[in-house]
């Protein structure tokens, strides 16, 4: 019997989140051999070309804060993370990165903030040591994004990137 790994459960999610509707097809480009992020070619009847999506997840939220019940995940990118998302891009103009925000036993809670890659370049920057995307969710709002090139909040107010709870189905 072949041995599931926590990550199969994990990339399961975007698989099922972004095929969830006829007229679509996924393939495997490339599996990290570390299994820490995959890539994945989606064709649908709208985009004939298709996008690379380049999915990653954390298992648990980095924070959580007990007063408002918001979560916050922490997406740290290696240099030859970086430099694979700039080989993709240079592929394809639709490009997408597919963050799973895993949350508690059940997952119940858990998000998946599906992006452009340009809204990910937003919030890492280029020339960072560590460059990280931060995912923040707060219950009944949209998903926030924020990282090493971009502030969570500039002069006190929210500067977080708003991310569709609801963007794999669009696709």
């Amino acid at each position: 019997m072949a041995s599931l790994k926590k990550s199969n459960f994990y990339y399961g999610t975007v698989l099922d989140k972004v095929t969830n509707a006829p007229g679509k097809a996924l393939s495997l480009l490339e599996k990290a051999a570390d299994d820490s992020g995959r890539v994945y070619r989606l064709t649908t009847e709208s985009n004939k070309d298709g996008y690379i999506i380049f999915a990653k997840y954390r298992s648990n939220p980095a924070s959580t804060k007990i007063k408002d019940g918001s979560c916050r995940w922490a997406f740290q990118f290696t240099g030859a993370e970086m430099s694979r998302l700039e080989e993709l891009r240079q592929q394809t103009a639709s490009l997408k990165l597919a963050l799973v925000c895993a949350k508690g036993q059940t997952l119940t809670d858990s998000e998946l903030a599906l992006i452009d890659y340009e809204q990910a370049l937003e919030c890492l920057g280029t020339g960072f040591a560590k460059p990280t995307i931060n995912v923040l969710q707060v219950p009944g709002k949209m998903l926030g994004m924020y990282g090493t090139a971009r502030e969570e909040k500039l002069n006190g107010k929210d500067n977080c990137i708003k991310v569709d709870r609801d963007a794999a189905s669009k696709l």
